[in-house]
């Protein structure tokens, strides 16, 4: 909202308005914004468990814990690296390499984002100070909010405007240049 006071401080120079809060995640910890973990696996499960749970969910990877804390990830490139190297599954997801990548949950949507970037991985858990698994970011969680969020300003801008409606029910013919 604007009035001679805002107006004068902003011509002064402060910022009234935190430009983050502006962006699709704001300054909202990972906790508000998270999906659901798609499936838990624990340590104890096999190998073709663990790839029956991959297709299922449609993941490249998936958490694994052990007594309910968060032990690390089950790749589906792992497993086929695995797989490749001897031809023999272990026989529990705790005997493999896990990679240990989650985020907190009151992590910020920057922190959360750069693990995305810097791990190269799909998805990861997010975990409480407990490291129990409590939720789920992933890029195509993130992709699916930002096309959300993409539709509804649209949707706004065409109902708000009689031009903008108007002009979508009626283009411009432009001549042909010959």
């Amino acid at each position: 909202r604007s009035t001679i006071y805002t107006e004068k401080l902003r011509r002064r120079g402060d910022v009234l308005d935190d430009p983050v809060e502006g962006t699709l995640l704001g300054t909202k910890p990972v906790a508000a914004w998270m999906a659901p973990v798609p499936e838990l696996l624990h340590a104890s499960a096999g190998v073709d468990e663990a790839v029956a749970a991959l297709r299922r969910t449609r993941e490249s990877v998936l958490p694994v814990v052990r007594g309910g804390a968060f032990v690390g990830l089950v790749t589906s490139l792992g497993l086929a690296e695995r797989h490749q190297s001897d031809g023999r599954s272990p026989v529990a997801l705790g005997d493999l390499d896990l990679v240990d990548v989650s985020v907190d949950a009151l992590a910020p949507p920057s922190r959360v984002l750069d693990a995305l970037r810097a791990s190269g991985l799909q998805a990861m858990p997010v975990v409480d100070r407990d490291r129990r698994v409590v939720g789920w970011v992933s890029e195509r969680d993130l992709v699916d909010r930002m096309y959300r969020d993409q539709r509804r300003a649209i949707e706004a801008r065409e109902q708000s405007s009689w031009g903008s409606r108007f002009q979508e029910r009626h283009p411009r013919r432009r001549p042909k240049r010959g």
